[in-house]
C-alpha cells in the first residue's frame, strides 16, 4: 500500500501570490529539516476551464515519521501563519480524506487531533 499524502491547500480563490508563498514555504522548509522521508512539495495546478486554481502543499508521509514529525508539526503551522498573512484559509487533507482547516492562523481541533492520533504529530 503507498504511503499517505497530508495535502494543505487554499481553499478561497488562488492567486499568483499564494502560489508564491506556498513554492517559497516548501522550499524553506525543505531545508530547515533533515527529511527522513520525502520532501514537502508546493503544487499549483489549473485542472480545467470550468474549476478553480489549486495551490498548496504536499508531503508523502511515511506511515509512522518518527524523526519526521517535529518537521510535519513545523510545516502545518507554518503553513497556518503564511495563510493568516495572506487572508486565506487552508484545507487539511490526509489519504484524501479532509481533517479539517486552517483558518486565521488557527488549526482546527480536528487537524491537531487527527494528525496526533494518526501520525504521532504533535502541533504546539
Amino acid at each position: 500500500m503507498p504511503d499517505p499524502y497530508l495535502v494543505l491547500f487554499v481553499v478561497d480563490p488562488a492567486a499568483d501570490e499564494h502560489a508564491e508563498a506556498f513554492g517559497d514555504l516548501a522550499a524553506t522548509v525543505s531545508q530547515l529539516h533533515r527529511w527522513e522521508g520525502p520532501e514537502p512539495r508546493a503544487f499549483d495546478a489549473v485542472p480545467s476551464r470550468s474549476e478553480e486554481r489549486t495551490v498548496g502543499i504536499a508531503l508523502r508521509i511515511p506511515r509512522r515519521p518518527v524523526r519526521d514529525a517535529p518537521a510535519i508539526a513545523a510545516l502545518v503551522e507554518s503553513c497556518a501563519t503564511v495563510a493568516d498573512g495572506l487572508g486565506v484559509a487552508l484545507e487539511v487533507q490526509l489519504e484524501e480524506v479532509v481533517l479539517g482547516e486552517l483558518r486565521a492562523g488557527v488549526v482546527e481541533e480536528s487537524v491537531v487531533v487527527a494528525l496526533r492520533e494518526r501520525l504521532g504529530v504533535e502541533l504546539n
